[in-house]
Formats: structure tokens, C-alpha cells, sequence
């Protein structure tokens, strides 16, 4: 089990935890009072909604590292010497 780090394990799943509270906290912070306790469905889907848009862009750094690099090209056929 060397290959992965415990640390970032733990700050992944504390970050998600914290990102679904900040979801759930937004939609009880801006819903309509006469929707408190009705519609339960439809503020699941918002909190879902909220939650994996927030971890899909965080997600992206850890990734990065781990791409395939661009093809470089190489220079080597270019003209650029210089004809006496």
C-alpha cells in the first residue's frame, strides 16, 4: 500500500464532507419559506447537483499530474541554417 497517500485520503473524503454541508447549507439558506418542509426530492437533486459540480473542478488538479504530456514536436527538420 505504498502507492497511495493516507493524508490525501483523508483530506479528500473531509473536503467531499464538507462540500455536501456547504451544499445543503445554500439550499436551506435560499429556498422559499413556504417550501421548509415539502419538495424533498427536488432539494436532493440541487444538493447533488451543487455537490458534484464543486468536486468535478476539484478534481481536475489531482489528475493533471498523471495525463499523458502533449507530443512534442521536434525542430529538428526545420530550415533554419543559413545557405552561404
Amino acid at each position: 500500500m505504498g502507492d497511495f497517500n493516507v493524508a490525501l485520503v483523508i483530506v479528500a473524503a473531509v473536503v467531499s464532507v464538507l462540500v455536501l454541508l456547504v451544499s445543503v447549507y445554500l439550499l436551506v439558506n435560499y429556498q422559499h419559506p413556504d417550501d421548509a418542509n415539502q419538495a424533498y426530492f427536488p432539494k436532493l437533486v440541487v444538493v447533488l447537483g451543487l455537490t458534484v459540480a464543486v468536486l468535478s473542478i476539484l478534481i481536475s488538479p489531482p489528475t493533471s499530474p498523471t495525463a499523458r504530456p502533449a507530443a512534442r514536436r521536434s525542430t529538428t527538420g526545420l530550415a533554419t541554417s543559413r545557405s552561404p
